[in-house]
């Protein structure tokens, strides 16, 4: 009997066992493994195509390369020359069907767009994404704007995502919208912030456009960067992975359960060294373990289920990047690469190449063509709207007139170069700069003199970068660099960061110096001993740092909020100039721009001011008026509301003085009499002079103003507010306002 249990026993025993092995085979046969093997590691990255349109043309250029659909579209434009350049947007009207317009270009296998978009009242409007296919479904990325309520949506191609975003999305109000496609990822921000991510976004060649479905809206500053990217899927793409000695990964296919990648120890990498920009990796849902990624400065910033995003921004370093399982075995479904793009959003200042003294307006526009020509002297106001060519001074006497001020010492502009002969001959760039910069120029010099170039002098003197030929003995403690004697032009480069800055010499790094962070602004060139001579002088300033941002409304300045009456962008002539700037029109009212950011709250806030004008015609008496640029107001507050913070006023109480108020009550006031560096004076130019800078410094309780350099108004706050937002406006006024700079005064 025990021997007949025994071996029934030892019957089961071995059916299991041979059962388990049997499924365990059937199991390993089910899942098949390709061990990788070390490939090149080498991926190409390919030419980045681009595209770009400001739409700053008269509509008799047509769309340019724009493909109409349907619907209208138009370049919004007047010929009115008190709306230069007002004018220079796409507007999209629906007919009997939406309105969609279509970049011409190629399409992108990956590409970032980034547009500015003002929605009316009552409209659906946004971007439409086709495949290059004809049965390939577009993604619609749509904004309804209805009784002060939107909602952004992105539809179509098997996506279905939407999001409210009533507050940020307003009628009537200029927003960046930017888009990113690459791989199975859609990214939509507004006004940098990210609105809706999508990860199963179809995988295929794309080109954006415009639509409008209901109401009418206005694009402008189209900017499309391709967006080189690689994948690993387990299907149509894979990356030819280096694989570290002793390391254990391999490729699975399992039925009804792809893998793109399963490690079990070790690493693997991507070969070649490149600056990636993002990862986007998603684990199989059954996978025991996340695996790791390794890379400079990589970051995560997102996780939904088995999707981890990470980023290290497109000025992290080069490297490799590779993935480690070091928790045991890690399955991956798909991964996908970003590499970085070089980006530059600079606002440029010159080059001042110095051929000519006498240098045209670039901001006027003149380019109509002859049937539009024809349209303006056929209205009746010919006489108004035809156009001269402008022009102004390169080096004068004069600031409102002059790009370059002498100050002292003789000058000369002759054979491409602007010469001052000492001693102490003095050059003032009519544009202060208080952000970070980059000064690019030609210098040359005999070895018996010496130059200097001075930045972030306000009140005081600023730093000095001395240039001396190699006779000279410098006397001077501050930091100078020697040309070489041999009577050529050498290129001198500064580049002046948050608290440091950087000087080159023929593109081989000199010295780099530590200084105390200062809020002035004004940069001088001078020829302090002998004879000097410059050349091909060029300012490049980042539009936004981590530290401060430069708005020269030569483009659509997407950060303000307009409040008010009539803002107009780009907008007013002088008689002097058509500048960059935008205009606040309010002569019995208010306006205010309220910057969209926060900022730390110590802070300094500079801008400059100037006639807003109307043109009458060339034959009329007068031809023109210059209003008075009264009652300017620069706001330092909790939120976009006067009661919660500080509000400085110039040209205040009739004209009389600059006034500071704290929470509505006032506790500083300073007289514009005699001395004060803007006078009233009525007549043709009501004020003199008649562009003026104006800076407000915050740091902590103590505040300080600044007009065109001198020091006007102190105040200590012994309970300082907490601030973060800015606003500049003005009240029974009419004023252009632009070079507006903010900057940061302490890292809190």
């Amino acid at each position: 009997m025990y021997k007949t249990v025994f071996n029934t026993c030892l019957l089961l025993s071995t059916g299991l066992i041979i059962a388990v092995m049997f499924l365990t085979g059937c199991l390993k046969e089910e899942e098949h493994r390709f061990p990788l093997v070390s490939g090149s590691g080498h991926t190409e990255t390919p030419e980045i195509r681009g595209f770009h349109d400001d739409f700053n043309r008269s509509p008799g250029h047509g769309i340019g390369a724009w493909e109409t659909v349907s619907g209208t579209w138009d370049i919004t434009f007047s010929f009115d020359p008190n709306r230069i350049p007002y004018q220079y947007a796409l507007k999209g009207k629906p007919g009997n069907t939406e309105a969609v317009i279509m970049v011409k270009e190629l399409p992108w296998p990956g590409w970032k767009m980034e547009c500015a978009f003002s929605p009316f009242e009552d409209s659906i409007s946004g971007v439409v994404i086709k495949g290059e296919r004809e049965h390939e479904k577009g993604i619609y990325i749509s904004v309804s704007v209805k009784d002060s309520m939107s909602h952004i949506k992105v539809e179509g191609a098997g996506i279905h995502v939407q999001a409210d975003v009533s507050g940020l999305i307003l009628p009537g109000q200029w927003h960046s919208l930017v888009i990113e496609r690459w791989a199975w990822f859609i990214r939509v921000s507004v006004d940098g912030k990210t609105v809706i991510t999508g990860f199963n976004a179809p995988v295929r060649n794309e080109r954006p456009g415009f639509f409008v479905r209901a109401g009418e809206t206005e694009f402008d500053d189209v900017k499309i960067t391709e967006i080189p990217w690689i994948a690993d899927d387990n299907s149509a793409r894979s990356i030819p992975w280096s694989v570290e000695e002793q390391s254990r990964w391999c490729r699975t296919e399992k039925k009804g359960r792809s893998r793109a990648l399963t490690g079990e120890s070790g690493s693997i990498s991507i070969g070649s060294e490149k600056k990636t920009a993002e990862v986007f990796i998603e684990q199989h849902q059954d996978s025991p373990s996340e695996c790791s990624l390794r890379y400079p400065f990589l970051i995560p910033v997102g996780k939904k289920g088995g999707i981890r995003v990470f980023k290290t921004g497109s000025e992290g370093k080069s490297g490799r990047l590779s993935l480690h399982a070091d928790k045991g075995r890690t399955d991956i479904k798909r991964i996908a690469i970003r590499y970085a793009v070089p980006v530059k959003d600079d606002f440029e200042i010159g080059p001042y190449t110095f051929s000519t003294n006498r240098v045209p307006d670039p901001s006027d526009y003149l380019d109509f063509t002859p049937d539009e020509i024809r349209e303006m002297q056929n209205s009746g106001e010919w006489d108004k709207l035809k156009r001269r060519q402008k022009m102004k001074h390169l080096v004068g006497k004069h600031e409102t007139g002059s790009l370059w001020v002498k100050k002292s010492g003789h000058w000369r502009v002759s054979n491409g170069t602007c010469t001052g002969t000492g001693p102490d001959a003095v050059l003032i760039h009519s544009h202060e700069i208080i952000s970070e910069f980059t000064m690019r120029m030609d210098i040359k010099l005999p070895s018996s003199s010496k130059a200097y170039v001075s930045f972030y002098a306000g009140t005081g003197s600023g730093e000095k970068v001395y240039i001396s030929g190699k006779a000279v003995q410098s006397s001077s403690s501050e930091t100078e660099i020697s040309l070489p004697d041999d009577g050529k032009k050498h290129r001198v480069v500064i580049k002046a960061g948050h608290t440091w800055y950087t000087v080159y010499l023929d593109g081989a790094w000199v010295f780099r110096k530590q200084y105390t962070q200062r809020s002035g602004g004004r940069i001088i060139i001078s020829a302090e001993r002998g004879t000097v001579s410059f050349d091909d002088i060029l300012f490049s300033i980042p539009r936004r740092t981590e530290y401060g941002s430069i708005y020269s409304f030569d483009r659509r300045e997407t950060d303000w909020r307009r409040e008010g009456d009539t803002w107009v962008d780009h907008g007013g002539i002088a008689c002097i100039l058509a500048s960059s700037w935008i205009s606040l029109i309010a002569p019995k009212s208010e306006g205010m721009l309220w910057n969209k950011h926060s900022y730390s709250p110590d802070l300094a806030v500079a801008f400059s001011i100037e006639e807003n004008s109307e043109w009458f015609g060339w034959q009329r008496n007068p031809s023109h008026v210059h209003y008075p640029f009264d009652n300017i107001r620069t706001a330092l507050s909790q939120d976009t509301s006067y009661s919660n913070g500080y509000i400085l006023e110039v040209n205040s109480k009739n004209r009389s003085a600059t006034v500071l108020y704290r929470k509505g009550k006032e506790v500083a006031r300073v007289s514009q009499k005699h001395g004060f560096p803007i006078r009233y004076r009525g007549g043709h130019a009501p004020y003199s002079p008649r562009k003026n800078r104006i800076m407000w410094i915050k740091k902590s309780g103590k505040h300080t103003v600044v007009i065109n350099g001198k020091k006007v108004l102190e105040y200590t706050d012994p309970d300082p507010l907490a601030v973060k937002r800015v606003g500049i406006g003005g009240y029974n006024t009419r004023v252009n306002f632009t070079h507006i700079e903010i900057k940061k005064l302490s890292d809190s």
